[in-house]
């Protein structure tokens, strides 16, 4: 019986620029898995970002030094995948053709909304400890995956929810909220939203892709749409439609995303019945002119990273904890704890505290991802990442690789930022020296 193999890869166009996250894709191992299964099971996972393109049209590289190189080799379709694990140390790259500016979606428009209509989404219900999001909702939101999730309500949560209720749509703040990837800031704001009651709010969710392929979700009609971020503008059935409640979902320092930012502003206006909502892919605010989010109206929300006792407690529901038992993988490694200081590996407590170790505060690490992915995206992350003693000194460093950083509330108030984990840590340490924490 072949084994699974999981092979993490990095998707960008043939300009070098990345179409998304670093990501994975799971399939069948064994001496008849070759690179064309892998395209062909890139192109399946991510089927709406490339519409336009046939799996055969991928070129696959063994890493992105081999595509930046002189005289590039492309990977056979015909070679075995049994060497690209989740152990290898980079991620594959695969190259998409860029399609033509002039074709298809990519033409000069508005945002189209009637080709793609979604399965019926149901107003959620967020009153219990855990809320449970269809899988339905996660996939044409595009934040999610192919199952159902528990959300747990960890006190930020809550925090959040009152935020948004309290003052963005009593108050008709313009809210900004804010954290590292992996603390739940998107996935908590979509189960406010698709709580809200329809008769009274028309919910708008823009997901916003780092190149092209973003996502239109109108929870009013149940319709969904991809659109180019460079070329939106508001979709014209919407003009006069008052008691909107739109939330842009990944807004990130690249181009397009603050023009789309300003567009969506301008066409709600700063006062009347609508709503508005940013939920940013960045850890921290930027540096900010204070005067000019007074004016307009902006308020942050800065969601933290999970603590080892949130963890804890999310785990010990039992319907929770059979979702996420599969990643909570981690073993003992000999330079972290004594074996004799633990119990058994079946006790949640030890489980969590061992995954605490790579996983630290990013729930996705932790839940989402087995360990030896947690790994790989960190090395590649960091490996990847320039100047790395200022991203660790430089808070608001607008070339920052968020994913390699935790942020708590420190004792003074003021947010602190670290690296994620006790293994990201350790990386930052052998690439860089210790001294970088000496402080």
């Amino acid at each position: 019986m072949a084994s699974e193999l999981c092979v993490w890869y990095i998707l960008v166009d043939t300009n070098q620029t990345p179409m998304m996250e670093e990501s994975s894709v799971k399939m069948q191992s064994g001496p008849n898995c070759r690179i064309d299964d892998f395209k062909k099971a890139v192109h399946a996972e991510n089927s709406r970002t490339l519409k336009l393109i046939d799996a055969a049209q991928l070129d696959v590289y063994s890493n992105m030094a081999e595509l930046q190189a002189e005289n590039p080799v492309v990977l056979n379709p015909a070679k075995g995948m049994t060497q690209y694990d989740a152990n290898m140390g980079c991620p594959l790259v695969v190259v998409a053709p860029v399609p033509s500016a002039t074709e298809g979606p990519y033409k000069k428009q508005r945002v189209d909304i009637d080709p793609h209509p979604a399965p019926e989404l149901p107003q959620i219900d967020i009153s219990g400890p855990y809320v449970m999001i269809p899988a339905e909702l996660l996939q044409m939101s595009a934040i999610g995956s192919k199952r159902d999730i528990l959300l747990y309500r960890r006190a930020q949560v809550n925090e959040l929810w009152q935020f948004l209720n309290d003052r963005v749509i009593a108050e008709k703040k313009l809210g900004y909220i804010v954290g590292p990837p992996g603390t739940g800031k998107s996935m908590a704001t979509l189960s406010f939203v698709a709580s809200l009651d329809r008769t009274q709010w028309r919910v708008i969710w823009i997901h916003l892709a780092k190149q092209f392929c973003s996502t239109f979700l109108d929870l009013g009609t149940n319709k969904s749409s991809l659109f180019d971020p460079l070329k939106f503008e508001f979709p014209e059935y919407l003009d006069g439609q008052n008691n909107l409640f739109v939330c842009l979902d990944g807004l990130d320092s690249i181009q397009g995303h603050n023009e789309m930012l300003r567009s969506i502003q301008k066409r709600l206006g700063r006062h009347g019945s609508n709503r508005f909502v940013v939920c940013s892919s960045m850890a921290t605010p930027g540096k900010r002119k204070r005067e000019d989010d007074k004016q307009v109206g902006v308020e942050f929300f800065h969601m933290h990273s999970w603590t080892r006792d949130e963890y804890r407690e999310a785990v010990s529901n039992p319907e929770f904890f059979n979702l996420v038992k599969d990643n909570l993988d981690a073993t003992l490694p000999s330079d972290v704890n004594d074996p004799t200081d633990l119990t058994s590996k079946d006790h949640l407590d030890d489980m969590v505290d061992l995954k605490f170790y790579y996983a630290g505060g990013s729930c996705r690490y932790m839940f989402d991802y087995q360990t030896q992915e947690v790994k790989l995206e960190l090395r590649t992350g960091i490996i990847s990442a320039m100047g790395k003693p200022r991203l660790i000194e430089d808070g608001y460093n607008e070339h920052q690789i968020n994913k390699l950083f935790r942020v708590d509330k420190a004792l003074d108030g003021d947010d602190e930022q670290t690296a994620v984990s006790g293994y990201a840590q350790s990386l930052f340490v052998e690439e860089c020296g210790t001294n970088m924490f000496a402080q």
